[in-house]
């Protein structure tokens, strides 16, 4: 009989069989551990940096192959994709890659190999702007590993990348920012879910999975990740999935349509009335006169409507903007157009809220910061559920803000302490008790509490 496996259960630890440091982290981490600290750049090629001794030690064994490349090429830089195939191609010529085994479970024949991974070699023949992609990539990594070392044959090589692109995971620092891709073999039998019961987290390179919820009789089959943030509408996830990983998701959530409609709800007029109104994306083409709210009644005026229509468009374009750095005007500017318009569940207002909630923290802007985080774990909760790594970041950030300030009365005290609270169980469930979050950051967070 199954046994049962309680939320929190640690269910695997991996090294990955392969990982690159993004090349815009290179002068603050560790190339083989990516820790930051001291660093020391690599005597011959003087194109990555270790932590200590042993990182270089321990590194050289697949490093040795790229060296004399990345000197030789410099002083251009090696694009990371380029990085990550050429070292596949390397650990599995000259490292016995193809045998080793990345165990999932403790059953003898509870592991993977590199050649079980899935390529899905036909779904990228016919992807178009992939092989674009891959004939691109190809010849940079032929220009990189130079003359002397013959790259395996076209069909080989795409069955290589599409591995890679299946199967690799964004690693995260313990601020859950993404600083590198690395290839877990026993991880890469987790399907997908945007309704996980389990969640990846990082110490380093080493990966983590974890049950965030329980499972009464456990089977590995039962084991679910999300490969995407979720916090997005369904067709966009669906997109995004059927893009990257060649399959469409139909998880309970993307055929939840109540799910769908609070995701893209807009505020009912009726200052009384808290109901979301459903706005469908393609409303103009659809809806014949405006929506009226299922709860109380009141219809949208057709100027309340454009309104909502015009914001969107202007939301959504500057989220595209903000892709990689997120700026506050930007931000105040969007969120100032929602007002009123746009409910607490809506992913774009949440959206825009986080990026917002983030670019206040970088300036030190903290009253902002903490009337954006408050209202951002609204809908995180909602939307990851009560236990998710980034609920539990957005927790501990505003911990940290209104640990700032003077506590003049006890329920606000209170409310520190049900924040602080709520974080630590996450942390503790997702990543665990030793890891370096738990004991480094929410300890001190609970002792500077208690001092007050």
């Amino acid at each position: 009989m199954s046994e049962m496996k309680p939320e929190g259960t640690l269910l695997l630890t991996e090294k990955p069989f392969v990982c690159v440091l993004h090349s815009n982290q290179k002068v603050k981490r560790c190339d083989h551990c990516f820790e930051s600290g001291n660093l020391s750049n690599c005597s011959l090629c003087d194109k990555v940096a270790y932590c200590s001794s042993k990182c270089e030690a321990e590194a050289w064994s697949i490093h040795k192959f790229e060296c004399p490349n990345m000197k030789r090429i410099s002083p251009k830089i090696v694009p990371d994709a380029v990085r990550m195939i050429a070292r596949i191609i390397y650990k599995l010529k000259y490292c016995k890659g193809w045998e080793t085994k990345g165990f999932y479970g403790s059953g003898r024949n509870e592991f993977r190999k590199f050649g079980d991974l899935e390529s899905h070699y036909e779904d990228l023949q016919h992807d178009r702007k992939r092989l674009q992609d891959f004939l691109t990539l190809s010849r940079v990594l032929e220009d990189f590993m130079g003359e002397n070392e013959s790259l395996p044959p076209p069909s080989e090589l795409l069955t290589i990348y599409g591995r890679l692109l299946i199967n690799s995971f964004n690693i995260m620092d313990i601020s859950m920012n993404t600083i590198g891709s690395g290839l877990y073999l026993g991880t890469s039998r987790f399907d997908h879910s945007c309704v996980p019961n389990a969640v990846a987290v990082f110490s380093g390179t080493i990966i983590s999975i974890r049950l965030t919820k329980p499972i009464a009789q456990f089977d590995w089959s039962k084991v679910f990740v999300s490969y995407i943030d979720v916090l997005q509408p369904t067709s966009k996830r669906i997109s995004e999935l059927n893009k990257g990983y060649y399959f469409e998701c139909r998880c309970e959530v993307c055929l939840d349509v109540k799910q769908l409609e609070h995701m893209l709800s807009m505020s009912c007029p009726n200052p009384k009335c808290s109901e979301p109104i459903y706005i469908p994306e393609d409303v103009q083409d659809k809806v014949p006169e405006c929506p009226k709210c299922t709860n109380c009644g009141e219809q949208v005026t057709q100027s309340r409507l454009d309104s909502y229509l015009n914001a969107l468009d202007f939301i959504e374009a500057q989220l595209d903007r903000m892709k990689q750095t997120s700026y506050l005007d930007v931000c105040q500017t969007s969120l100032r157009k929602t007002e009123g318009l746009f409910h607490p569940y809506n992913v774009y207002q949440l959206q825009i809220l986080d990026s917002a909630f983030s670019a206040a923290i970088d300036l030190n802007h903290w009253t902002e910061a903490k009337e954006y985080g408050k209202k951002l774990i609204v809908g995180q909760k909602k939307y990851y559920g009560d236990i998710h790594p980034l609920l539990g970041q957005t927790l501990l950030k505003i911990v940290k803000i209104l640990l700032l300030e003077e506590f003049e009365e006890e329920d606000e005290r209170e409310i520190v302490r049900s924040y602080i609270d709520l974080a630590e169980k996450i942390v503790k469930i997702c990543y665990g008790e030793d890891h370096s979050l738990y004991k480094e950051h929410v300890m001190s967070l609970l002792d500077n509490l208690l001092s007050l």
